[in-house]
């Protein structure tokens, strides 16, 4: 994610003060469906190394202000009471609900049968070839 950092000293105090924020831009799909206004800003590795580099101009920052292609992402809700900043436990961000993307599919097989001692398919099977190879006998009769 493309974010700035910035330190700095308080001329009162004396202390420094080193402080970060995320960029952000305009919602992808993804993030439209939870709904949310505005998406982290994802760069790809390309990207990445442009972004931490020295030489940027105004320009070039701009054009890489776009919604990412979140297809191989997903979300789930958490607690709203992340939006406290008081509130810094790690069970804030376990899913309080159903991932907004299906991650798979269920397939339910209507042709698996319960089958109790020497009933499997393989059985009937033999079972079955063994009817047709003595039938074939008389079928061969010679009279």
């Amino acid at each position: 994610m493309a974010g700035i950092w910035d330190e700095w000293i308080d001329n009162k105090t004396g202390e420094t003060t080193k402080s970060f924020a995320i960029i952000t831009t305009a919602p992808t799909p993804l993030m439209q469906v939870i709904p949310h206004h505005r998406s982290p800003l994802v760069l790809t590795q390309e990207d990445e190394k442009k972004w931490i580099s020295n030489d940027l101009t105004l320009n070039e920052v701009t054009e890489m202000l776009y919604p990412f292609d979140d297809t191989g992402f997903n979300a789930y809700p958490i607690s709203t009471d992340i939006k406290f900043a008081r509130n810094k436990y790690a069970d804030l961000l376990k899913p309080t609900g159903e991932r907004l993307r299906k991650e798979y599919d269920y397939v339910f097989y209507q042709d698996l049968k319960l089958q109790g001692m020497g009933e499997t398919t393989a059985r009937k099977r033999s079972q079955k070839e063994n009817q047709n190879n003595q039938l074939d006998l008389f079928d061969n009769e010679v009279i």
